[in-house]
């Protein structure tokens, strides 16, 4: 399945729309389920803006379920998500990597919460629960690469032994943190 935009492919994981307007639909979100398959990071991200430089950065984003996003953070910046399918637990981290915050994210309708927004710095991870989180982020550009700031607490991207530990601890220390907020 083609999708109904032109696309400039920047990688498995980058795309972006090269059409005079933006038209997105059922047709763009399938083809983006099929290509995460093939996404090293086991997530895509389809974007609205031209190129890096553009003061304002809209994407549709689609993690797989096992997608790692390695805890980080935007100074400066303020960041938006509004979930379109899927759900998710995005997890606040004060800077010892402490659990600050969960925020159960789902479609509007789901019960759970399907906008936020970031105006203060904090460390975040989509935690994703269902197969596939589709959401739409904002965030401030021009985008600058090594700008983002990620937890030193966390591995790295590729590090499959202690990514997979991570995950597995976080997974308790949310269950933890939400039973003790209730």
């Amino acid at each position: 399945m083609n999708p109904d935009v032109n696309i400039r492919i920047e990688s498995d994981a980058v795309l972006f729309v090269k059409d005079p307007f933006v038209k997105i639909g059922t047709q763009e979100i399938e083809f983006l389920k099929q290509k995460v398959q093939y996404s090293h990071r086991k997530s895509i991200r389809l974007c609205m803006h031209r190129d890096l430089k553009d003061p304002v950065h809209e994407m549709f984003i689609l993690h797989s379920k096992q997608a790692y996003i390695r805890p980080h953070k935007h100074p400066g910046k303020h960041i938006s998500y509004h979930v379109i399918e899927g759900t998710a637990d995005l997890i606040l981290f004060d800077e010892q990597g402490a659990i600050v915050d969960v925020i159960p994210m789902g479609k509007y309708g789901s019960g759970r919460h399907f906008y936020y927004r970031l105006n203060e710095i904090y460390y975040y991870t989509p935690l994703v629960v269902s197969d596939f989180l589709l959401f739409h982020e904002t965030i401030d550009g021009p985008f600058k690469p090594f700008e983002a700031i990620y937890a030193p607490w966390a591995p790295e991207v590729g590090e499959d032994v202690p990514v997979n530990q991570f995950q597995r601890e976080l997974i308790a220390r949310v269950d933890d943190f939400i039973r003790s907020v209730q």
